[in-house]
């Protein structure tokens, strides 16, 4: 799942939701299988793995370096998850 290899059953994302304490929607939120790479859905867990470990002003700090980057560096969905526009 993690890899983006294989799609979990309802009831395992139901059961994830709840013990990361966030609903369904946020969860699976703009994850669209066709368009997510292995490589794309990893880079996402680590960076969410780091973020949890930040204080929110360490956090706050992240989030404006990463719009920034994204300004930098503009892409639709398919290329910024596929990783072409490097």
């Amino acid at each position: 799942m993690e890899r983006g290899i294989n799609l979990p059953a309802f009831d395992t994302v139901l059961r994830l939701a709840e013990h990361l304490g966030v609903s369904m929607a946020d969860l699976v939120a703009g994850i669209e299988a066709a368009d997510v790479t292995p490589e794309w859905t990893e880079h996402q867990a680590r960076l969410a793995a780091i973020a949890r470990d930040m204080d929110a002003r360490t956090l706050g700090v992240l989030v404006d370096q990463a719009e920034a980057l994204r300004r930098l560096v503009p892409a639709g969905p398919a290329t910024r998850r596929s990783g072409k526009n490097r």
